[in-house]
């Protein structure tokens, strides 16, 4: 594990702020205009010095404060801040993505470096003022009013004032903010209060924002003062814990008792050549010793709310080469191979094989010390595929600290089965609506249980008889903003074409290759093999990132393989997303992709067309002809 101090207060400040916020809709004046508006205004003024206190009461006493001061340039996006935990205290610097840190009264500094442009070294907010805000404007501006004026700091400001009621899981929050006469946030505060194992716990988050404008000037710390941030290997051992599953099956040496087939499946089991013919099926595999209660209730799930029949194959030892008996867990490659071998699964087969065991299980490359499940195989419409553990959802409690019931358990494994049913075999993109089955964050309990158990409906994007236009964006934005650009963008390239053109969301890109239009070629002919081995469809790549781009690369915006009917277009330095400037580039950008990968026309030499293959930036878009399109 790599560590570069980071201090356990001002994690908490962050992890504070993200627990107390409620997400809603945004909407209408006067009290909601202001907020709305304030991140913007704020940018706008391109630095501010700011002043923040966090606040942890149990029970009427303080359990935790700290405070951080500082400078941060929004336009720079670089910071230089003051952190007094009260036992400790440190000095912050950021610059380039690269965060200096030291403790108070120490000359030699700490340099880590994170894949984020944030003021404290992605372990906290954002140099955008959106994500700096982003507690207050996440809240449903509706839900402000204008409580009357007072002076913060010398500037007479307006205060709004929201409250959220809070649940079993989230504490009732009041928001407050402070907007001077330009509208830019002076101040902002955020209150909860919950009751924690009977006890009444109060949180409390002061940000103040003043003297917009000042003047920065923030340079790295001098060479000859850093080193390298020290790597710290944690040790289990190391830490007086207690065993995390006591008395749990299929953990410790009661694994043993999981590995082979449970014999009361067998009643259920069905022949596997309904699995293996054209007709594209649901088919549960139980691997090792998997409850016959809970193959019942995901059976029943989907027949009783979505009419599709599931076909239990007959039951699969778990692979001894994956069991890792240190940690009482096997690899979801293994369970997946297993699954192949025994029942001629291939990455084009049309049916959907989902596996399930009770033995909690890990990645392949550890990339996480456990998982729900895992999505695999590369069908006609990406993965179609999975596996999935219910070990925790048996052993984990919900945090609303309900009991852990056999309904509690037979509800967890049916919505997580039909959440693989609608992504892996009805190919439905991911949702940010939690009500869906098809709910895309799902990290935790608070995620699964919360889910909703609404199958989605209509029609599935960028699928069915083509000509069609599949706009993938990198789903990765780095403004917030770019999404409503994007959006705009997309329908008016619909409304003008005479072909389909539809949004197909994705995960996001990662660098390994030298240049940034390899990459999302190399991604996309992976991820969307499948749409395009149907007639006639296009894929179009969205980035607002240039990605990795070595220096032996030239400078370029877009790329594009016609016969393979992929392009891909960086929007990257096309201006400040939110403006109609930006909106027009990425207009221009996007039909350029289009025009060379759907309709074929090669770049040419004529400067005045957006087809010049002069061009190199966005902005070079500007003021050229447009291109005749069928």
């Amino acid at each position: 594990m790599r560590s570069t101090k980071r201090f356990p207060g001002f994690l908490l400040t962050l992890v504070v702020t993200m627990w107390l916020t409620t997400g809603c809709d945004a909407a209408a004046p006067p009290a909601a205009a202001a907020i709305e508006a304030a991140a913007g205004n704020a940018e706008d003024a391109k630095s501010a010095r700011v002043e923040v206190v966090s606040r942890v009461m149990l029970e009427g006493e303080v359990e935790w404060e700290d405070r951080v001061s500082g400078v941060i340039d929004f336009d720079a996006q670089t910071s230089h801040v003051f952190v007094d935990g009260g036992s400790y205290e440190w000095e912050q610097i950021t610059v380039a993505g690269k965060t200096y840190t030291r403790d108070a009264g120490q000359t030699t500094w700490y340099v880590d470096e994170y894949d984020s442009d944030t003021p404290f070294g992605g372990a906290s907010w954002d140099a955008d003022p959106e994500e700096l805000l982003a507690a207050w404007l996440d809240v449903d501006a509706d839900e402000f009013e204008q409580v009357g004026t007072e002076t913060v700091r010398g500037v007479e400001a307006t205060r709004y004032q929201a409250t959220v009621e809070g649940d079993d899981d989230e504490p009732e929050s009041t928001f407050e903010a402070w907007i001077d006469a330009e509208g830019r946030p002076v101040k902002l505060t955020q209150a909860g209060t919950m009751t924690l194992d009977g006890e009444k716990l109060e949180i409390f988050f002061s940000m103040e924002l003043f003297d917009y404008g000042t003047e920065v000037d923030i340079e790295a710390p001098p060479d000859d003062e850093v080193v390298e941030a020290p790597e710290v290997e944690l040790d289990p051992d190391d830490f007086d814990l207690d065993d995390p599953f006591g008395d749990a099956e299929c953990w410790g040496e009661r694994i043993e008792a999981c590995v082979e087939p449970n014999p009361e499946l067998a009643a259920l089991a069905q022949d596997p050549a309904l699995c293996q013919g054209e007709t594209a099926r649901v088919c549960l595999v139980p691997v090792g010793n998997v409850r016959k209660d809970v193959v019942e209730a995901i059976v029943a799930f989907h027949r009783d709310t979505a009419g599709i029949e599931v076909v239990v194959l007959p039951s699969l030892p778990v692979p001894s080469a994956g069991i890792r008996t240190e940690t009482s867990q096997v690899t979801e490659n293994s369970i997946y191979n297993s699954v192949r071998m025994a029942y001629g699964v291939m990455d084009d087969t049309p049916s959907t094989y989902i596996a399930i065991t009770p033995i909690d299980i890990v990645p392949e490359d550890d990339q996480y010390f456990w998982m729900f499940g895992a999505r695999m195989g590369a069908g006609p419409f990406g993965n179609n595929h999975g596996v999935f553990s219910y070990f925790r959802m048996a052993n984990v409690e919900p945090y609303s600290r309900a009991p852990l019931t056999d309904e509690l358990l037979y509800e967890r494994v049916a919505k997580y089965a039909a959440r693989y049913t609608a992504i892996l075999h009805l190919d439905y993109p991911y949702t940010e609506d939690n009500s869906y089955l098809n709910y895309f964050e799902m990290y935790g309990f608070s995620d699964l249980d919360s889910m909703g158990t609404t199958w989605p409906s209509g029609p599935v994007p960028c699928r069915g008889e083509g000509p069609i236009i599949c706009i993938v964006p990198d789903n990765d934005w780095d403004n917030p903003r770019f999404q409503s650009d994007f959006e705009a963008v997309v329908a008016r390239i619909d409304a003008e074409l005479s072909v389909r053109v539809e949004v197909r969301t994705s995960t996001s890109y990662y660098p390994s290759k030298d240049s940034w239009s390899i990459e999302f070629h190399s991604d996309l002919s992976r991820m969307m093999r499948g749409y395009l081995q149907q007639p006639g469809v296009t894929v179009i790549g969205v980035t607002d990132d240039a990605f990795s781009q070595d220096r032996s690369v030239p400078p370029h915006i877009d790329a594009a393989w016609p016969e393979e009917r992929i392009g891909v277009v960086s929007a990257h330095g096309a201006g400040k997303p939110g403006t109609e400037e930006h909106r027009e580039r990425l207009y221009r950008l996007i039909i350029r992709g289009i025009t060379r990968t759907h309709y074929g026309i090669s770049l040419s030499q004529n400067g005045s067309s957006i087809l010049s293959d002069a061009i190199t930036t966005p902005a070079e878009l500007d003021g050229r002809g447009m291109p005749e399109l069928p």
